[in-house]
C-alpha cells in the first residue's frame, strides 16, 4: 500500500499521495485519538517553474481528500511537464492556522538541499534482470560494504553505485556470491546510514551524478543489475527498529511532522527493547503495514535478494507473532511465497546475543538465520592467546539447534567492530598468517559467511565503543593493498578456501561433532574438542561425505592423533597431505599458525 504513495510518475504527468490512517474508520490502524487535524495539503517545488514561481505556496497545488478504507487519502494530479529532476515538500495548514513544510514520507527520491523530496521526468529505465540462481542461506558467502567507503578512493564525480560496478569482478573472483550492503535509504547527517528518515528513497550521496541528475534511481538498478549479472545476490540492511523522526519541521520523518502535535503521531512510540532515536510503533497496524511494504517496495521493484532485520531484538516481542519483527516475517514469508520467491533469505541480527535464545527466535518465527557474533569473539580470543577456550567449540557448532533449515551468519569482524587482524595483540597486518586458522574456521562451519570490505587483503580498521562520537566516521577502502605481496597471499587464500568450501557441500551444511559437546580443556575419547594448552581444534562434519578439520593456533607445528570414521585415504585440501587411515586412529602434524581439512575419498 505505502509504496504506492508518493509521487508517481506516468509519462509527462506526476500525482502526489499522501495517505492519513483513521482509526475511526479501520481500528486496527492504531488505538487512541491520533487525528492530524489537517486543514489543506500543497505541495510546492521547483515543478511549479513551468507556470509561475518555484516553490510559491500561494500557486502551489492542492491535495484534494478522498476517501480511504483506512483513513483519508489527499492527491492531486500536475501534468505537462519536461523531462528532468524535480524537488517538492508539502506545505501543510492545520485546523487551528498552523503552518509548516514537511516532507513526503513515501517519497522515492531525496535531495540532500532541505531534505526535499523528489521525482523525475524521463530518465533512464530502471531495468533489472532476474537472479539467476537462489542459493539457501547455507551457500551464501557475503561480502558486507558500505558504498561510500568501499568506492571512496577512486570513483571521482560517479556515484558510489555507478562506481562500484569496477570492483565487482574483484568480489566476485573471491568466491562471493552475495552482496550484504549497508544501509542505503535516506538517512541523517554523515555516519553508516543507520539514522534512517526516508524509508523508500535512496540516500542521495550515493546515487547522484553531476553529470547523470535525472538518473538517481537507475544508478542503484543499475548495480543490482550489474551484480545479478554475476550471479551476485543483493541483501538489503532493513533498519525497521526506529527512525530519526528530526527535530525541526520541513526535515526528518514526514509521518511524525503531518500531526498538528508529532507527539500524536501513531506511527511512533515505544513499543519493546528498542535502543536508538525514536522507536516505530509497531502495536499499531499503520505502522506495521508501513515497515512491511518498505521491505517489499525494495524486494519487487528492485529485485532485491534477502534482507538483514537490524538489531530485530529492538522490535520482537518472543511471545507474539501478531506484531513487531515476528509479523514482518511472517508477512513478508507469505508475499514472497505468493511470489514465487520462496529462497529470500530474511536474517536477523538478535543482539545483544544469546546463543540458545537467538536459535530459538529464528525456529519460532521461522527466520531463515542470524548474524553470530559468539564465532567471532571466540576466534578472536583464540587467535590473540594461542589457547582455543572451550566456547570456541559451542560456537563451531552453532548450526545445530536450528529447525526448518535455519542458519547462522558467521563472520571475523563486521562494521561494529575493528578488523580482525587490528585487535591488540593480534600483530596487525604484518603478521597476517596469524588469522589463518581463524579464517579456515570460518570457512569449514555449517551456516553462511561473511567477509568484510576491505579485509581480504588485510586492511586495519580501529573502530571505537558504541557511544564514541567518532564510531561511525568514514574508513575508506584502500584498494592498492589488494595488490602487495600481503595482499595477494590474503586473497589467495580467501580463494581457494571459498572454492573448498563450494566443492565440499559437508563443510557447510554437515552435522557438526562433538556435538552436544562436554565442556572440557582437553579432547573427547576420539580426539575431538579442543586442548587448550596446546592451541589445538579438532572436528567432524557428517554429511554427503565426512570431513575433519584441525586448527591450531600455537605458533609452532603440532601432533594430534583422531580417530577417523573410515579407513583408507584421507584427501588433505590445503597441502595435499594425504593421509592413509589404516586402523581406527590416525596421527597427523598440524603446522603452526595452520590447519588441516581431510575429507574422505573411499
Amino acid at each position: 500500500m505505502y509504496q504506492n504513495f508518493g509521487a508517481t510518475v506516468e509519462g509527462a504527468t506526476v500525482t502526489f499521495r499522501v495517505f492519513l490512517p483513521d482509526a475511526r474508520k479501520d481500528p486496527s490502524q492504531y488505538n487512541g485519538d491520533a487525528f492530524p487535524g489537517i486543514r489543506t495539503i500543497r505541495v510546492a517545488g521547483t515543478f511549479q517553474r513551468a507556470g509561475g514561481w518555484a516553490w510559491d505556496v500561494a500557486t502551489a497545488p492542492e491535495l484534494h481528500r478522498r476517501d480511504h478504507p483506512s483513513g483519508d487519502l489527499y492527491e492531486c494530479a500536475v501534468s505537462g511537464l519536461d523531462d528532468g529532476w524535480y524537488e517538492y515538500k508539502y506545505f501543510v495548514t492545520f485546523q487551528d492556522g498552523h503552518q509548516r513544510w514537511v516532507t513526503d514520507p513515501c517519497t522515492k527520491y531525496l535531495a540532500r538541499n532541505d531534505e526535499n523530496s523528489g521525482f523525475v521526468i524521463g530518465g533512464p529505465p530502471v531495468e533489472i534482470r532476474d537472479l539467476a540462481v537462489r542459493r539457501p542461506l547455507s551457500g551464501a558467502i557475503f561480502y558486507e560494504l558500505h558504498p561510500l567507503d568501499a568506492s571512496a578512493s577512486y570513483r571521482g564525480a560517479r556515484s558510489p553505485f555507478r562506481a562500484l560496478i569496477d570492483r565487482l569482478d574483484h568480489i566476485r573472483s573471491l568466491g562471493v556470491n552475495a552482496i550484504q550492503l549497508m544501509p542505503f535509504t535516506g538517512w541523517w547527517g554523515g555516519g553508516w546510514g543507520y539514522t534512517i528518515r526516508h524509508f523508500f528513497a535512496v540516500e542521495e550521496q550515493l546515487v547522484a551524478d553531476p553529470a547523470r541528475p535525472a538518473s538517481r534511481l537507475h544508478e542503484l538498478g543499475r548495480f543490482i543489475d550489474a551484480c545479478h549479472e554475476r550471479d551476485l545476490a543483493v541483501f538489503v540492511d532493513a533498519v525497521l527498529n526506529h527512525v530519526d523522526a528530526g527535530s525541526d519541521p520541513g526535515t526528518g520523518f514526514g509521518y511524525r511532522w503531518l500531526y498538528r502535535n508529532p507527539a500524536d503521531s501513531p506511527y511512533l512510540g515505544r513499543y519493546e527493547g528498542g535502543l536508538f532515536l525514536n522507536d516505530i510503533q509497531y502495536g499499531h497496524g499503520c505502522a506495521q503495514q508501513f515497515a512491511t511494504d518498505v521491505c517489499r517496495y525494495w524486494l519487487d521493484r528492485f529485485k532485491c535478494d534477502g534482507l538483514r532485520l537490524d538489531y530485530a531484538r529492538g522490535y520482537l516481542r518472543e511471545d507474539d507473532v501478531t506484531t513487531g519483527a515476528g509479523r514482518l516475517i511472517r508477512d513478508l514469508r507469505d508475499h514472497l511465497d505468493w511470489t514465487g520467491r520462496e529462497r529470500v533469505p530474511l536474517v536477523i541480527e538478535h543482539l545483544p546475543e544469546d546463543r540458545s535464545a537467538a536459535i530459538a527466535t529464528v525456529n519460532r518465527f521461522q527466520a531463515d538465520g542470524m548474524w553470530f557474533e559468539s564465532l567471532m569473539f571466540e576466534l578472536r580470543n583464540a587467535n590473540l592467546t594461542g589457547r582455543p577456550s572451550p566456547d570456541l567449540l559451542t560456537a563451531l557448532a552453532a548450526g545445530e539447534g536450528f529447525t526448518a533449515g535455519g542458519r547462522n551468519v558467521g563472520y571475523l569482524s563486521n562494521h561494529d567492530y575493528r578488523t580482525f587482524l587490528d585487535w591488540p595483540g593480534a600483530g596487525g597486518r604484518a603478521q597476517w598468517w596469524r588469522m589463518q586458522p581463524a579464517l579456515v574456521a570460518l570457512f569449514t562451519v555449517p551456516g553462511a559467511v561473511l567477509l568484510r570490505n576491505g579485509e581480504e587483503f588485510g586492511q586495519q580498521f580501529a573502530v571505537p565503543g558504541f557511544d564514541h562520537p567518532d564510531r561511525q566516521l568514514p574508513r575508506p577502502v584502500d584498494w592498492s593493498l589488494a595488490d602487495d605481496e600481503i595482499g595477494h597471499r590474503l586473497i589467495g587464500l580467501h580463494r581457494r578456501l571459498a572454492q573448498i568450501r563450494r566443492e565440499n557441500p559437508v563443510l557447510r551444511t554437515g552435522r557438526f561433532k562433538p556435538f552436544p559437546y562436554v565442556r572440557s580443556e582437553v579432547p573427547d575419547p576420539e580426539g575431538l574438542g579442543v586442548h587448550t594448552a596446546r592451541g589445538l581444534v579438532v572436528y567432524a562434519l557428517t554429511g554427503d561425505r565426512h570431513a575433519i578439520v584441525a586448527l591450531n593456533f600455537a605458533g609452532t607445528d603440532r601432533e594430534t592423533t583422531v580417530a577417523f570414521p573410515h579407513q583408507g585415504t584421507w584427501e588433505e585440501l590445503l597441502d595435499d597431505a594425504d593421509l592413509k587411515v589404516l586402523g581406527q586412529r590416525a596421527t597427523f602434524t598440524v603446522p603452526g599458525n595452520w590447519a588441516r581439512i581431510f575429507v574422505c575419498t573411499e
